[in-house]
């Protein structure tokens, strides 16, 4: 038995393996936020930025053509100009995302008004959609908040919708007028994406690793 085990070693011989940095290994990597600051971030959102965003989407159809018309009219009059500040919705939000990806690739300018995105990542059914969010967020240079389960109920609410909210985008004005929001996003780790960021640089390096492995030794054939 021992003659046996020993001759299966001599066919074997070690040898230094390369291995490339996966960027799908850190496609779930999510920035840590406590409870209490998941708290107080919905308390801010459905008391003070989203009620009058709500009291917009109440209106009929007719009231806010009405309400657009004087817009246009006069410039001062704009009772309802706090619904430029957020977007709501899956594919209006991943649109916004991927522009602004684009204009950083592309160096154009900073190009993203909007400085934080608001997951309620525990109310969405379907994962897989929810993988590149991080990506997006860390090229766009966006902040991302996770919001506790039950959250997406409460954000609909609050917006007078007969939904469910799970993706809020806000506008770094929004932020910037609300230290108690800023307070909370301060608080917040950003996630480093190693490749992603070398995208962004002129030169993109390799990010290569050696793994001291073994191999079987095969007989060539005669």
């Amino acid at each position: 038995m021992s003659q046996s085990i020993k001759a299966t070693e001599e066919k074997r011989r070690q040898i230094f393996k390369p291995l490339l940095a996966n960027p799908y290994t850190v496609r779930t990597r999510w920035p840590h936020i406590d409870s209490e600051a998941q708290k107080v971030a919905l308390d801010i959102l459905c008391t003070q930025i989203l009620p009058p965003i709500g009291k917009w989407n109440k209106l009929s159809a007719k009231e806010q053509i009405e309400e657009i018309e004087k817009e246009k009219k006069n410039e001062k009059h704009n009772n309802f100009k706090e619904r430029f500040d957020v977007v709501e919705g899956y594919n209006k939000v991943m649109k916004i995302l991927e522009g602004n990806v684009a204009t950083q690739v592309r160096k154009q300018s900073d190009g993203n008004d909007y400085k934080v995105l608001f997951v309620c990542k525990n109310d969405i059914h379907s994962p897989i959609i929810t993988y590149h969010i991080p990506l997006l967020c860390n090229l766009s240079k966006t902040v991302i908040v996770q919001l506790s389960k039950g959250s997406a109920e409460k954000l609909g609410s609050a917006l007078q919708l007969n939904q469910e909210v799970t993706l809020l985008l806000l506008k770094k004005s929004v932020v910037n007028s609300n230290p108690n929001l800023k307070e909370v996003l301060d608080s917040i780790e950003s996630v480093h994406i190693g490749f992603a960021e070398d995208l962004l640089n002129n030169t993109l390096g390799m990010n290569v690793k050696f793994a001291l492995t073994d191999i079987p030794i095969k007989n060539k054939k005669q």
